[in-house]
């Protein structure tokens, strides 16, 4: 077992292996790969696309990250880049991509440079309709809110917002899941055996994922709050403490609203502008309980009407009853709003 102690947030690290004795008392696990040589290797499909680590000098990133185009009316369409082939519709303020399923964004993932010039940031947030009105509530701190709008993937993941953007007269194609864009997207990483960073919600988590696979570094922090800046910072140095030494492609939070939009910006704030290319940070939530069955998610065709939101209701009414009665009334006014601006 490795001790350090990071004296700059007054928190103790503990790394220990998944089969190791139980450690003391600690902050933030880390839990390092079975495997300290890594083989990025092509899928047995030769059409799928194989997983490389480029090293290309990158530029000042940070808060220059944050630097974007004036902002579009609600509904307008934008090109993204020709190498990431997805349109963008704008709509709460934030530029949703249009693609026809998360495979096709799993496959643009694997491809695209996080260093070619985009001043976005290199961050995948997928948001609902509850992230949307939390978004909009006067107390949203502002850099949740400007993370969200300056990622490079926003991905609309709810049913009544693909509804609206065809009220709006710009369609997107599908309702995109981080859920389901985590299963497309870890399924080529472990077939691949490329490593990973995943930032793991809590220890059963990191150890059902490990199962499948073992060039990953987990990371499980403490509980903690949105405000808590020193646990975010301290979160943040940890991953990419790793990231510099694994050089994973991607780094995986499933944490919750806000504080996996806020690790995300900080790992890339602490990213060394010649260490090359940074990692893609996903936000992703509950999808990591999802896949492994510890979330129920909805039939398809209850996700197709738009209900999914009701089944998860049934399974967790006490926790959920204020978020989808009281408070994502709120998505009604908004919506109105979006189509007035029309």
């Amino acid at each position: 077992m490795d001790r350090h102690d990071t004296t700059r947030h007054r928190m103790t690290i503990t790394t220990e292996t998944l089969d190791g004795a139980t450690a003391e008392r600690h902050d933030i696990v880390v839990i390092p790969p079975r495997a300290r040589t890594i083989d990025l290797r092509s899928t047995s499909d030769p059409n799928e696309p194989t997983f490389e680590l480029r090293n290309h000098p990158a530029g000042e990133r940070g808060e220059a990250m944050l630097k974007t185009d004036v902002k579009p009316k609600s509904g307008d369409l934008r090109t993204m880049r020709r190498s990431e082939r997805f349109r963008r519709v704008w709509m709460f303020d934030l530029p949703f991509i249009d693609a026809e399923t998360c495979d096709d964004v799993a496959k643009a993932l694997t491809h695209v440079d996080t260093a070619d010039g985009d001043l976005r940031l290199p961050i995948v947030v997928t948001p609902n309709v509850d992230h949307v009105v939390q978004l909009a509530e006067p107390e949203c701190d502002p850099e949740v809110a400007e993370i969200f709008r300056n990622s490079r993937w926003v991905l609309p993941d709810g049913q009544p917002i693909v509804m609206l953007s065809k009220r709006l007269g710009t369609p997107l194609s599908a309702r995109l899941p981080g859920s389901t864009l985590f299963e497309h997207l870890w399924n080529r990483v472990a077939a691949a055996g490329a490593p990973a960073v995943v930032i793991a919600p809590r220890r059963t988590v990191a150890e059902g994922l490990a199962a499948e696979h073992e060039h990953c570094r987990f990371v499980i922090p403490p509980i903690f709050d949105a405000e808590d800046t020193d646990t975010i910072n301290a979160i943040a140095d940890v991953c990419v403490e790793h990231a510099l030494a694994e050089r994973p492609r991607y780094v995986f939070s499933g944490l919750s609203f806000a504080k996996d939009q806020l690790v995300a910006k900080a790992i890339l704030d602490r990213w060394p502008a010649d260490a090359g290319s940074p990692p893609i940070v996903l936000c992703l939530g509950a999808s990591f309980e999802m896949y492994l069955g510890m979330k129920r998610r909805a039939p398809e065709l209850v996700q197709r009407l738009g209900l999914e939101w009701f089944y998860r209701f049934t399974q967790e009414p006490h926790r959920l009853f204020h978020r989808y009665f009281v408070r994502d009334r709120a998505f009604f006014g908004l919506a109105r709003a979006e189509l007035k601006r029309r």
